[in-house]
């Protein structure tokens, strides 16, 4: 880390800086940024992001300190589904959202990672937003058949997010403008796979 600039025992104070100065970037006509380790007089650049008032901001990391990290500067947290210190972040949801509460945010929440058709079923009822879904290296005789299952697999998680249920755009309202808003519907997930 510290041949990119970065100290290890200062990455996250780092993180946080740059990200603020980003949206001071993004949303002001001359933004400036003074802080600790990111410090510029104003400037002026564009273009300016299309979404507004920028590109939501997903902090990825552990329950709980990138889960207040998360709350604190971004505008989406995304945990790994399991880690040493727990078996299945979904579990840690109903307190994560009273944090997020506690701060007056609502946060949408992506998991990095699920096993089964069940799994998706129970984070969709949890009102998970997205799921990230990974392939295990190898040959393409191997991934080939996974990649199509894939595609199968999404189109299934679309299809019950879909559904009428916590979490599915049919109980959400659909007026919101801001990407980054509760009210307004998910982004469309671009992958390859999607694409075709």
């Amino acid at each position: 880390m510290e041949n990119h600039g970065t100290k290890f025992e200062t990455r996250h104070k780092l993180a946080r800086e740059r990200v603020e100065a980003m949206k001071a970037i993004w949303t002001k006509s001359k933004p400036e940024y003074h802080g600790e380790m990111v410090n510029f007089d104003p400037m002026m650049t564009w273009p300016k992001p299309a979404q507004k008032p920028h590109p939501p901001i997903l902090v990825g990391g552990a329950f709980p300190y990138a889960a207040r990290r998360a709350i604190r500067y971004g505008d989406g947290w995304m945990p790994h589904r399991a880690r040493p210190q727990y078996p299945n972040v979904r579990d840690l949801l109903p307190e994560f959202r009273k944090m997020a509460a506690e701060a007056n945010r609502e946060m949408p929440v992506t998991i990095w990672g699920a096993k089964d058709e069940d799994m998706l079923k129970q984070d969709r009822d949890a009102g998970v937003v997205r799921v990230i879904i990974s392939l295990e290296s190898a040959k393409s005789d191997a991934i080939l058949p996974s990649s199509i299952a894939g595609r199968r697999w999404r189109r299934e998680w679309l299809s019950l997010w879909s559904m009428s249920g916590p979490g599915g755009p049919r109980s959400r309202k659909t007026t919101g403008t801001d990407p980054r808003s509760p009210d307004a519907p998910a982004p469309r997930q671009w992958s390859r796979a999607s694409s075709r």
